[in-house]
């Protein structure tokens, strides 16, 4: 069964148009300036964190993503990664990147946000596939904004909370972002290789660039120089290496797995290259990681 958690950060209470199923606020009325709520889901794959924001002015946050992000504005402004948004606006934030963002000083943002965490942040980041460092301009914004109301203050009930997890990002992801991104330009490879980014994430632990590129009929130089280098800036066998290493943070980050569990499930065949590679891309220990980290 999902666990559910409410939280609140103190904050204004938001004013909210009347929706459909809207039920009673699970808070007391906050008296701060900054607001901050959100329902955190803890799934049989992960965990999903959907929250409501209101930024207070210059508010600044630099951290690295430890899970798959996606931010809504509802008004205001700010930047992400330097790269300006505003009202109506959709950015994506992927697992491991950099998420730098700033609040206007006159105008700060209001913004709903979401995160999923553990193996369901590969599954919706493979479902959305939205570039990062990059803002969309959302057409059905008052959709969207009541889909993340429903969300965060309706309460649910424990037992449906997976299902309705599940149908929020359906419903997120297929009708309100994909004409945004259908109207991109496209390298005719990315087809080739959002499938086979798709194939490595479905088949950790166990992926090699040798078993990439026989399941797609490929030679290794190819697919890596010709292919997946120009597309996405990085060989193959760094992605592999990276997509094996976000899944240990997130494993780290989300669970309470020993570290050489976490190892084999990464797909790492030793416990000392494990932590080798960890700390060459993280500048410290698995150890080290959960101490600080983890909650």
């Amino acid at each position: 069964m999902a666990d559910i958690r409410y939280v609140r950060t103190s904050s204004v209470q938001p004013e909210l148009d009347p929706i459909k199923h809207f039920s009673a606020h699970p808070f007391p009325l906050p008296t701060t300036p900054y607001f901050s709520e959100y329902i955190h889901v803890t799934l049989s794959n992960g965990v999903f964190v959907c929250g409501h924001e209101r930024s207070v002015p210059n508010y600044t946050l630099k951290t690295k993503a430890r899970g798959f992000y996606l931010h809504f504005i509802v008004s205001g402004k700010g930047t992400y990664n330097d790269l300006p948004f505003g009202e109506n606006e959709m950015f994506a934030i992927h697992p491991q990147a950099r998420k730098d963002t700033q609040a206007d000083a006159n105008d700060p943002w209001e913004l709903y946000w979401c995160v999923w965490k553990g193996d369901a942040a590969i599954e919706m980041q493979n479902k959305f596939n939205l570039e990062t460092n990059r803002v969309y301009h959302l057409k059905n914004a008052a959709e969207l904004k009541n889909l993340f109301r429903y969300m965060i203050y309706t309460e649910h009930r424990a037992a449906k909370m997976e299902k309705i997890a599940k149908c929020f990002s359906d419903i997120l992801a297929s009708d309100l972002l994909i004409e945004e991104h259908a109207e991109e330009q496209e390298d005719p490879r990315a087809p080739l290789v959002a499938e086979i980014q798709t194939y490595i994430n479905r088949h950790l632990p166990d992926v090699t660039v040798e078993k990439v590129a026989k399941q797609f009929a490929y030679s290794r130089k190819y697919l890596t120089a010709n292919v997946f280098r120009k597309v996405t800036g990085m060989t193959l066998r760094d992605y592999i290496q990276n997509t094996k290493l976000g899944y240990a943070e997130n494993c780290l980050l989300s669970t309470q797995l020993p570290i050489g569990e976490v190892a084999t499930r990464a797909g790492y065949s030793g416990y000392s290259s494990f932590v080798k590679a960890f700390k060459q891309k993280y500048g410290m220990t698995p150890s080290e990681f959960i101490r600080k980290n983890r909650v």
